[in-house]
């Protein structure tokens, strides 16, 4: 039997890149199917999150830009920290270099900026002041 640490590394790595390799030995003989289910959130959640992330961005190029740019992004740079909000840093450049994205010449600019605020919200500690 398998260390608890070597079938979790396993498992992250089948719901990030779909490699089942070792996991169907690990687990009963659903793996595939529940990962499947896995996988899906895990992109589906990356992608909302990269969305949200950059709302001007969005509203500029559309939605559906920056969703499919996101998609893409989540598989060839997959999240290094456990924080969702610490993720997309290198967005905006791989977003600049999207087909299509040279019809907004300041695209990358934009979604620095949107990173930068982004961060500067989860950086306050001081608690909101209630009305």
């Amino acid at each position: 039997m398998p260390a608890l640490s070597d079938v979790q590394a396993l498992i992250r790595r089948s719901v990030v890149t779909g490699d089942l390799t070792g996991v169907t030995d690990s687990l009963d003989v659903r793996t595939e199917k529940r990962i499947a289910v896995h996988r899906r959130n895990y992109q589906s959640s990356l992608v909302d999150a990269l969305v949200c992330k950059f709302p001007a961005v969005a509203w500029f190029t559309g939605t559906g830009f920056v969703a499919a740019a996101a998609g893409n992004f989540i598989e060839e740079c997959p999240p290094q920290k456990p924080c969702i909000a610490e993720y997309g840093e290198t967005f905006p450049g791989y977003l600049s270099r999207r087909p299509g994205a040279g019809r907004i010449p300041y695209l990358e600019s934009l979604a620095e900026l949107e990173w930068h605020v982004g961060r500067a919200t989860i950086a306050i500690r001081e608690p909101h002041i209630t009305i």
